[in-house]
């Protein structure tokens, strides 16, 4: 897995391996906004340091289930080492993007709906924007074995609500028959490490 931290390539938050049969559930929590920050520019809706990156590794062919969803209660160490309660109104969003990004200069945002340009070693597969504003999402992705990045963020309606708000996210898979990815393209494992933000905007 990638080490953690923000330089070189992406701070990711969570490392996970999965092979078939595999299932995993975490929490963490994400800027209102960090999936789409609407005065952004097109191709850089998302806030990269708010949002929460996972790097997955598929150990074989897999149907991955992904679901995220709003979740209460989700708990924050200040750096002081007061304990906060997240808020609990996520909309939430996604995107998945072949690769792991480990060389190129993070920056605060990124195009959740395509390309990064700063990110040479990921390719954009797909998105969930959550147009209906449901409190849970659910997306299922033929994925060959391989490495892959997803980022959590939220997207919602009324662009007036801020701060972080808690998420739970739900992966699952199944084995793919060894053929059948190679007619489609495009995570529970192990949850090898966690790295939380150091900034805290929306």
């Amino acid at each position: 897995m990638p080490a953690p931290g923000y330089a070189p390539g992406i701070g990711y938050e969570f490392g996970v391996t999965m092979s078939g049969n595999d299932h995993a559930v975490y929490q963490g929590s994400v800027g209102a906004r960090s999936w789409n920050e609407p005065l952004n520019p097109p191709d850089a809706k998302g806030w990269t340091h708010t949002s929460d990156w996972t790097a997955i590794e598929l150990i074989e062919a897999t149907t991955l289930t992904l679901t995220l969803a709003r979740q209460s209660g989700v708990p924050f160490t200040l750096p002081n080492g007061t304990v906060v309660i997240e808020g609990d109104l996520l909309t939430p969003a996604f995107s998945l993007y072949a690769g792991w990004e480990t060389t190129g200069p993070e920056t605060n945002t990124f195009n959740p709906t395509g390309n990064i340009s700063w990110a040479s070693e990921l390719t954009y597969l797909a998105h969930e924007d959550n147009p209906l504003s449901a409190t849970s999402i659910t997306r299922t992705f033929e994925l060959a074995a391989g490495r892959y990045s997803v980022v959590y963020g939220g997207n919602p309606s009324d662009p007036a609500v801020a701060g972080f708000h808690g998420y739970q996210a739900t992966l699952s898979t199944v084995p793919l028959p060894a053929a059948a990815w190679l007619f489609g393209s495009g995570v529970a494992g192990l949850i090898t490490w966690v790295r939380r933000h150091t900034s805290r905007m929306s």
